[in-house]
């Protein structure tokens, strides 16, 4: 995909500051990246299921005396309550740094108990907010946070973003947007990885297959989100059937966990769009962990946006393919998507994963008020046109 640059409004391009450590046994070098950091009074991050894995019980082990306190309550589309009770156990042992282990929801609710700890308030002070006007409110979010270190063990790609989301009271989210939360030490640990069910992994990188899919056409994309967009695609594309075929290979697993990483890194700089506006809604009104409800929505949402973005398009399906963007064209994108889903027998209908049909509208207009719509290629004006892209995915 080409397209010329516009030298006068130009781009901007961020960074985190984080440190990424791809190996297999990468877990066992945490003790050793939080002595670093000077970190001596840690919290542990996880859900339940999770901390009685072996791959949390081994990194306990490795912190030994530098572990405070244990925060094992996560849950899917953690709300502030969840939040609330962290921060306590955080602020009671004075920690220093934060683990978080698992999928985006742990790693989201330790940067929500560091964005808190240091901003002060609650956590519902802190979010973004889209005006009716279609403006995006973000409050300063200034002071320096506790380090974390993240140990993904999904595709959520949350340990290298500055985002992160929250359930509120009213069942929306909350949105948050700070670049010193992004975690500073990243253990990516394919060996460890392999306890974790293949089928959970594919759905999950369905999630991080959506934020190369949206950053290719986000409005806010550049030359460099594009070209790491192209290659979490295309890593993607090779890791989730390899996997498939191979749940025990090691290769496979660190393809994946790679090619979702680098997704982050893309929706870092480039946003996303309709489909995480839409999807978002679809977890926090209709219960779906956000890889089901990515796995169905993705190619309904790329054909939402064919006719404005067929470039990008494009792009993503010899992404996919492997192969030149002359040899394909933007339908190939959809029939990638689609092949992958029923290669991996993932979900293709929001009926089969229990969505009320009635929730829709409630889903469409909560939708329009999510800040990737801001970014979304194709102007969305109301929520008619949302409800008709979640009725074609029912």
């Amino acid at each position: 995909m080409t397209a010329d640059l516009d030298y006068t409004a130009g781009f901007q391009h961020v960074r985190s500051a984080s440190r990424l450590l791809l190996r297999a046994d990468a877990v066992d070098a945490v003790s050793e990246e939080a002595d670093r950091l000077g970190c001596q009074r840690l919290m542990l991050v996880a859900g339940r299921r999770t901390s009685t894995s072996e791959v949390f019980t081994r990194i306990r082990h490795n912190l030994g005396s530098r572990v405070a306190t244990v925060y094992d309550e996560v849950v899917q589309h953690a709300g502030t309550d969840s939040i609330t009770k962290g921060l306590a156990k955080g602020q009671a042992t004075n920690i220093d740094g934060l683990v978080a282990v698992g999928g985006g929801s742990a790693i989201d609710t330790a940067k929500a108990i560091a964005l808190v700890l240091a901003e002060g308030g609650q956590i519902e002070d802190h979010a973004s907010v889209l005006t009716p006007s279609g403006q995006l409110v973000a409050p300063p979010l200034s002071k320096a946070k506790l380090p974390i270190f993240a140990v993904p063990l999904t595709a959520s790609a949350a340990e290298v973003t500055p985002g992160l989301s929250v359930r509120g009271a009213d069942g929306r989210k909350l949105l948050f947007w700070d670049a010193q939360l992004a975690a500073r030490v990243i253990f990516l640990d394919p060996k460890a990885n392999l306890d974790v069910p293949a089928a959970l992994m594919a759905r999950t990188a369905m999630n991080a297959l959506a934020h190369a899919a949206e950053g290719l056409y986000s409005l806010a994309r550049s030359p460099i989100t594009d070209a790491i967009a192209r290659e979490s695609a295309r890593r993607l594309g090779r890791a989730m059937p390899a996997m498939a075929k191979d749940p025990r290979s090691v290769a496979a697993r660190g393809e994946l966990l790679l090619g979702a990483h680098l997704s982050g890194h893309v929706i870092s700089n480039a946003r996303t769009g309709i489909g995480h506006a839409v999807c978002h809604c679809l977890g926090a009104l209709g219960g779906l962990t956000h890889g089901d409800a990515h796995s169905v929505m993705l190619p309904h949402v790329l054909r939402f946006n064919r006719s404005a973005a067929p470039e990008a398009l494009q792009a993503l399906g010899a992404a996919l393919l492997d192969r030149p963007e002359s040899s394909t064209d933007a339908e190939e994108a959809i029939r990638g998507i689609q092949s992958l889903q029923q290669a991996l027998g993932l979900p293709t209908r929001l009926r089969d994963l229990g969505v009320d049909s009635e929730l829709l509208p409630e889903i469409a207009q909560h939708a329009v008020r999510e800040r990737g719509i801001l970014f979304n290629p194709l102007p969305v004006k109301d929520s008619s046109a949302v409800l008709d892209l979640l009725k074609s995915a029912w």
